[in-house]
């Protein structure tokens, strides 16, 4: 059975939009500033975040023109795969409105409005461009499906695969994200259909066959999940080289604290590259007053959460005063400030390992 558009529902699940929330998207663009410190001169801007943050979408919406008009950084890596980045653009530079069909949620349809009023808002030279580098969720069907029909592709065994994908299994696998069995089969078989062919699709497909190439020979995959951060590494090299970028990602990815058989995204800037130590920068989001929302990793690789008042190697800081005076100083309604690290310290992420890093105060979330 061919899947219905209507049927098949793509939720927003990279860093710009991810997380339901009452937040008032249409708000109007805050002033960036920062403080103790100058982003002049990063190349490789991470922002460290927890999902569950809800003001995190409006933040971004103002630090993403913030960067480009002031230093010229133009691309934004999400964690997300190829297929939805792509999705993404052809919205913001096209008007193709496929991913709008596939979000019937009025939230999500608020999200990618603010962020195409975002990207309205930019003048001609400095114009945002998302870049995928994560592993592919379901959005993979849409695309394949679309290029491989806009260039009149017939009688070939992936057309045949995609088109008979049945809307249940499509609309199960993307709503149950802890389901993931399914949706690695699918896009493992469409994978190995595309190797298979991909000398005939070469001469078949005139539009957009770099696209295609880059979705279905993505280097991340769900099914190697624990070689996840080396296929966001080799993604974000491959397709931005030495253009500067900046990175959302979850916190996880950007602790120097984790097990030496898998690097995080940052160690493996940093520890092939030391002179990328000089030209990155990490923002951390904090949210709670007390609370550091950062899954650091213990020894044994597994995830550890720490609060400001628990001892531990990944605490943000012990002493509540401190915490108490960035909230009164850098949180305010009308602006987002970065506080560089050296305003508090030694009191400060140690997972960091002693990189250039800020912190963003949200208020109280409880």
């Amino acid at each position: 059975m061919r899947f219905a558009r209507h049927a098949f529902i793509v939720t927003l699940t990279f860093c710009l939009s991810v997380c339901c929330s009452t937040y008032t998207f249409s708000q109007p663009r805050k002033p960036v500033e920062v403080a103790g410190g100058t982003l002049s001169g990063r190349k490789m801007i991470f922002v460290a975040e927890s999902h569950s943050i809800t003001e995190k979408s409006a933040f971004y919406n103002s630090l993403c023109p913030y960067l480009a008009e002031k230093y010229g950084i133009c691309n934004v890596v999400i964690e997300a795969g190829h297929a939805f980045a792509y999705l993404v653009n052809s919205y913001l530079q096209h008007g193709d409105t496929t991913i709008i069909m596939y979000n019937t949620d009025s939230t999500s349809r608020a999200k990618l409005l603010a962020i195409r009023n975002m990207y309205n808002s930019l003048p001609a030279g400095k114009k945002i461009t998302f870049y995928g580098m994560d592993f592919e969720r379901m959005e993979f069907a849409v695309v394949v499906r679309n290029i491989l029909e806009a260039n009149k592709v017939a009688n070939s065994p992936l057309v045949d695969y995609i088109k008979n994908i049945p809307d249940s299994i499509l609309y199960k696998v993307r709503m149950t994200p802890t389901q993931s069995e399914l949706r690695i089969e699918m896009y493992g078989r469409a994978r190995e259909l595309f190797a298979a062919e991909k000398a005939t699709l070469r001469n078949l497909v005139t539009t957009n066959f770099d696209v295609l190439e880059r979705i279905l020979e993505n280097p991340t995959l769900e099914s190697k999940f624990s070689r996840r951060d080396r296929g966001m590494h080799k993604n974000i090299i491959t397709q931005l080289k030495d253009k500067p970028f900046l990175c959302i990602v979850g916190s996880m990815h950007t602790t120097y604290r984790r097990h030496q058989a898998y690097p995080s995204l940052i160690k493996l800037f940093t520890r092939s590259q030391p002179e990328n130590e000089d030209k990155l920068t990490i923002i951390n989001l904090v949210s709670n007053r007390k609370y550091l929302i950062t899954p650091l990793w213990s020894k044994e690789g597994a995830p550890q959460v720490y609060t400001s008042g628990k001892e531990g190697p990944g605490y943000f800081t012990s002493n509540d005063a401190a915490m108490d005076h960035a909230y009164k100083y850098y949180v305010s309604p009308g602006k987002y400030t970065l506080v560089h690290k050296k305003v508090f310290g030694d009191m400060v992420r140690k997972g960091n390992h002693g990189l250039d890093s800020y912190y963003i105060f949200f208020g109280d979330t409880k």
